[in-house]
């Protein structure tokens, strides 16, 4: 074989397996996604419930993140809190007070701060 254009590339592809590759819609793909997505969870007594392994998974949750959860009508969107800061990152003016300071020393400060003016009251 002297070498394969690159014009014949979809056609070897495509001329071998076009009797098995059924005619699928963007709906039906769609459909397909959000059932294979959809997995039944039970909340217990205490509110909690477990996300399932391969949800969690594709959702790219990690053990011990923090996640923020939001109630939609009558659902639930949990997101990832580092993509929410990484959404508002430059949107929120840092006060002069804390300008230069790494986070840990913003957090104490602000506590310290909190505290302070609380006691005067």
């Amino acid at each position: 074989m002297d070498g394969i254009k690159v014009e014949d590339v979809p056609t070897l592809l495509l001329g071998r397996f076009d009797n098995f590759l059924p005619f699928i819609d963007i709906f039906s793909l769609q459909m397909y996604n959000c059932l294979t997505m959809m997995q039944l969870a039970t909340i217990t007594s205490k509110k909690q419930f477990t996300i399932p392994a391969d949800i969690f998974r594709a959702a790219g949750f990690k053990t011990g993140q923090k996640i923020l959860v939001t109630r939609k009508d009558r659902s639930l969107l949990l997101e990832p809190v580092e993509d929410i800061v990484e959404n508002l990152a430059g949107s929120v003016r840092i006060p002069k007070k804390y300008r230069n300071l790494t986070i840990g020393k913003i957090k104490k400060k602000a506590i310290h701060d909190y505290f302070s003016n609380n006691k005067k009251k």
